[in-house]
């Protein structure tokens, strides 16, 4: 899993090197670009965190991977449920 970023941004998260490919359709890149060629175009390596476990009163979604130590790291956002969303799933439970 890659992220692209242009000017400090992100630009494109999750990225793939077909996608960098096709982005790049007149340009012949090596079969395994490494890290730092792909480092050159703004293209880099996401490392996979596991997905934090959570109760029923938690919603996770995947955010942008944040840079930590010159690595990008996935990130995972935590938000607890709002009122709406917990009466919905007392409901549905007991239906």
């Amino acid at each position: 899993m890659y992220v692209k970023i242009s000017n400090e941004q992100v630009e494109t998260y999750p990225y793939s090197i077909g996608q960098f490919r096709k982005d790049n359709p007149n340009i012949s890149f090596p079969k395994a670009p490494t890290p730092e060629q792909l480092a050159s175009w703004g293209v880099y390596p996401v490392t996979q965190i596991d997905r934090p476990q959570i109760d029923h009163t938690k919603n996770i979604s995947e955010g942008v991977p944040l840079q930590v130590n010159g690595a990008r790291l996935q990130h995972w956002l935590v938000v607890h449920d709002t009122a709406d969303e917990m009466a919905g799933r007392e409901a549905n439970a007991w239906s």
